[in-house]
Order: C-alpha cells, then structure tokens, then sequence
C-alpha cells in the first residue's frame, strides 16, 4: 500500500490517497478495511479487505536486463520495509544472466530462481513468446519441472519459518 498527498497551491488543504500495487504472485492474507479509510483507497474495487503479503513473487519470462533486475529489487526492499516478515522472490524462466549477475543487481531479493539458462542475441532472448496453453510442454522440460519443485518447497518453508529465531519460542 502507498500513500499519496496532494494540496492546493497554497497548502491549506491536504487530500490523502492509499493505492495498492500490483505484483505478479502474492501469498498472504486478507485484512478487514475499516470503513473510516475505504474512501481513501484509490485503485481497488473491493475496499472492504486487502491483501497482507507474505511472499511476492516478481515472474519474468524472459528478456530480464540489469536495469529490470535492479529496480525490482528496489521495489522489493521497499516493500520489505514496510510488511514486517515478508519474503520477496524474483522467478525468471529463461534467460542469459549469471548467478553472479543476478547476486550483484537482486540484493534485496530474498530468492531468485532462474529456471532456464538461454542465449540472447542483440539485446533478445531466443526463447519463443509464451502463448496460453503452453504450460503443459514447458513442464516437459527437466529443468522447469525442478525449479517448481524447489519453489513450491521454499514458498512452504518460508510461510512456517520464522524470519528470527529465538529460543524463547514455543515448541
């Protein structure tokens, strides 16, 4: 959630606006709205509940550059900041970035997954252009197939894992 203000020339008035952002994937739970502050919230059309994050997940599917990678990963430490606990992963399909690449410009990521390592030739990935109906052969692929699995599983260790462990916690 962002807040915005605006006044007049002359500063006497203030108009405050919430505006949620879009992500791509996002795992967490819903919050009651109190109704003093729906009309302030500018961008949904359900302004009785929004969404608490736990896990954003940035997907990319291919044709990721540096400048992609380090502004996601300024939004994502932005994000952090503000939702205690919260978990930011960045899913690319394919691509020709490096780990180390990847490292240097997603620092405020807590995961990345780069699923597909691919050529690019003048600046464009070789991999053909999504089309709707094409997930069944992409999971075909091994390399797919492992990076969902080790997703899925991550997603379910970082829901039930504490971000700080104490031994003061209960058993």
């Amino acid at each position: 959630m962002t807040c915005a203000t605006d006044s007049d020339p002359d500063g006497r008035y203030l108009d405050l606006r919430l505006s949620c952002l879009e992500q791509d994937i996002v795992i967490g739970y819903r919050v009651d709205v109190p109704s003093a502050i729906r009309p302030y919230l500018t961008n949904l059309r359900d302004k009785s509940a929004v969404m608490i994050p736990r896990i954003v997940i940035e997907a990319k599917y291919a044709d990721v550059n540096s400048h992609t990678v380090m502004t996601y990963s300024e939004i994502a430490g932005r994000l952090k900041g503000v939702y205690q606990g919260l978990y930011y992963y960045l899913l690319i399909r394919g691509g020709g970035k490096t780990p180390g690449t990847l490292e240097r410009h997603g620092r405020m990521f807590d995961r990345m997954y780069h699923l597909e390592h691919t050529r690019n030739i003048g600046g464009r990935s070789t991999l053909a252009r999504y089309e709707e109906g094409d997930w069944p052969s992409l999971m075909r692929k091994g390399c797919i197939r492992r990076g969902r699995k080790q997703l899925l599983k991550d997603i379910r260790q970082d829901l039930v894992t504490p971000r700080v462990w104490t031994g003061d916690q209960p058993r």
